[in-house]
Formats: structure tokens, sequence, C-alpha cells
């Protein structure tokens, strides 16, 4: 699947969000943030919202949980949701998110399956004009405990990715790895 389907998402991840980071010592603060959550929650189950509302409450639910730095609400939320509507066109934009929570979280193991998942899973999207099968990979290349992994990553960076990437970089880079791969 080389010529992946791209959708074009960046413009609608500038939508303003409700953060509560700069007011956390304000006790309101979890009130009115559980009070926001509660009303983008009943948003979002009313029927007939087109999919540019449905992306806009979701993206605006999962940064105010970033925000709080809930990294465990972000990535319950957005697992949930994508589990529930399999369809979703940004399946792969909050599968990204969930694996950046898991990142921050310090599970890697956990990421690099959600990065890997999103590559073999779901069709490539565009976000501020980057490809999210870019992005996997090259965290998939810094987290990935086994040369395997990483050869299989690089391989596929340079065949997806030339003219984003430094080929001969990747190729000694990918030369070292079967080195390591051989110690194994």
């Amino acid at each position: 699947m080389k010529l992946a389907v791209k959708k074009t998402i960046g413009a609608m991840c500038s939508i303003p969000l409700v953060l509560y980071v700069s007011c956390a010592r304000h006790p309101s603060v979890t009130a009115q943030t559980q009070e926001t959550e509660r009303q983008l929650q009943e948003l979002l189950e009313r029927p007939g919202l087109d999919a540019g509302s449905n992306f806009a409450i979701v993206n605006q639910i999962a940064n105010t949980y970033l925000g709080a730095r809930d990294y465990h609400k972000t990535t319950l939320f957005l697992t949930d949701w994508v589990s529930h509507h399999p369809d979703d066109t940004y399946a792969a934009y909050w599968l990204l998110m969930t694996a950046h929570a898991y990142l921050s979280l310090g599970a890697e193991p956990i990421a690099e399956y959600y990065f890997d998942r999103i590559l073999r899973s779901y069709p490539d999207l565009l976000v501020k004009g980057n490809s999210i099968h870019f992005t996997c990979l090259k965290n998939l290349i810094q987290i990935s405990k086994t040369p395997r992994n990483r050869i299989k990553y690089f391989n596929e960076l340079i065949d997806r990715f030339p003219s984003e990437v430094s080929v001969t970089e990747l190729y000694y880079r990918l030369a070292l790895e079967y080195e390591k791969e051989d110690e194994w």
C-alpha cells in the first residue's frame, strides 16, 4: 500500500482548546473541567454530527486530557473512541495521540504497538502537512529494541519517504543495524 489515501486535517488541529493548565491553582478548575468534559461528551453523542464536528470535539476532549497531563484518561478515551468508531476517518490520528501519550508515560513497548498498528492498519493522513506514517516510522526507529524491527522500519522509511530523509545516512544506520542483528 505504497500510495496511501491522504487527508489533510492540519487546519482543524488549530481549534482553540479548553485547557486548564494555566489556572490549575484555582479551586473551581476541576469542577469547570468536569463540566466542560460532560458538555463535550453530550455534544459527541448527538446523532447526525458531521465528521468535522466529531473531529473537533474528540480533539478538544483529548487535548484537554493531554493539557492536564492525564495520559491515562487520554489513552482510555481515544482507544475507546477508535474501538467504537472503526470507520472514523481520523482513527490513525487518534491512535497517534495515544502512542504519544504512552511515550509520555514511559511505556515505550505499548507506544511501539500503536505506532506499528497505525502503519499496518490505517491509511496515511497529513497533519499540518506531515505524514502520520512518517512520524510513526521515525518514532519506531527511536524506541524499537530489536535490530530486526529497526531494519524493517529503516527500509520502509527509505522506500516510502526517500525525498524526506537523508537516504545515505539511513543506509549507513541500516548497515549498523544489520551488524547488531548478527550479534543477537
